[in-house]
């Protein structure tokens, strides 16, 4: 009985609270909601098919290494403290290459061509890329446009390079002016025993903002 009046309140209502959800960017509450039951996925938009930075994770970061298994990853908010232990059978396909500050995987696939794509760990929702990953890749950053661009700095080049879904390859840039400020990211990246990507937090956001808009 309990069960039957929880799944039968009102589509406006859970639709209400979702938005709430999604408005103080708990994305991750939202999907548990979601998955209540049939009726409030009915009620409520989803995000499966879209990278809308309504739909994206925001102060997520991944441990680098598998929590309980090979294919189980270990998310954690950095502003509420949350963190959930993912099951991602997807990652016996892929390497991750980087994690967005936001929470992003670029993955890139362990067989040939390397196929290269974005996906949302939460939603399930991937970019794919035709640009071939580039090697020596530091951090990586997702502009919010529509199509989204991926953007990749490569410690080796000292350069930022950008593409799109349909790009053929990655457009570089020589950071003439910035090169003391990323090889102090570099720093920070190299002192992370972790390799946790707010170490580098404020640089890829300048990098959002500059590059991607």
């Amino acid at each position: 009985m309990g069960t039957r009046c929880w799944s039968s309140l009102m589509p406006e209502l859970i639709d209400r609270i979702g938005g709430c959800l999604l408005d103080t960017a708990d994305l991750d509450c939202y999907m548990a909601l979601r998955a209540v039951c049939h009726n409030w996925r009915g009620a409520t938009a989803d995000p499966k098919n879209t990278l809308h930075t309504r739909f994206r994770p925001h102060h997520w970061v991944m441990l680098d290494y598998s929590s309980h298994g090979e294919h189980i990853r270990l998310l954690v908010n950095t502003v509420s403290g949350r963190y959930h232990g993912r099951d991602m059978p997807l990652l016996c396909k892929y390497y991750i290459i980087s994690i967005t500050i936001d929470g992003l995987l670029v993955l890139m696939a362990k067989i040939p061509p390397h196929a290269v794509c974005v996906l949302n760990p939460f939603t399930g929702h991937m970019v794919h890329f035709v640009a071939r990953m580039r090697p020596n890749v530091l951090a990586a950053a997702v502009s919010d446009s529509s199509p989204p661009r991926l953007v990749l700095y490569c410690h080796d080049t000292r350069k930022l390079y950008m593409g799109g879904p349909n790009s053929v390859s990655f457009i570089s840039w020589i950071l003439r002016k910035v090169v003391s400020s990323w090889n102090l990211l570099e720093k920070f990246w190299s002192s992370s025993s972790l390799g946790i990507m707010w170490r580098s937090s404020r640089w890829m956001a300048w990098v959002e903002t500059c590059w991607c808009a």
